[in-house]
């Protein structure tokens, strides 16, 4: 019996994963949070904090249609975006005081 472990003493549904970052890292990752339920976010997800920065200082009051095709969204994501701006505004402002 060899002590080696390959690709197929994964489960099914985590090859995938182990094809992408080999069975080394696989290895130190389950050593890591083995037994864990962990969560990868889609990749838009990753950039959508740099993205909604970019759309909050693009703004100018009269461009909500433009962002919205320049990024794909539709008008009312972009105003939902500029209003978490004045939001975050608010609430430092109510801190301050």
């Amino acid at each position: 019996m060899s002590n080696k472990i390959v690709l197929d003493d994964f489960a099914e549904n985590y090859r995938d994963v182990v094809e992408i970052i080999g069975i080394d890292k696989a290895i130190e990752l389950s050593k890591k949070i083995g037994g864990t339920i962990q969560y990868i976010p889609k990749v838009d997800a990753l950039y959508r904090k740099d993205r909604n920065s970019k759309i909050r200082k693009e703004h100018t009051g009269f461009n909500t249609s433009e962002l919205a095709i320049k990024h794909n969204l539709t008008e009312v994501q972009i105003r939902n975006i500029i209003s978490e701006k004045y939001i975050t505004i608010e609430n430092f402002l109510e801190n301050e005081t």
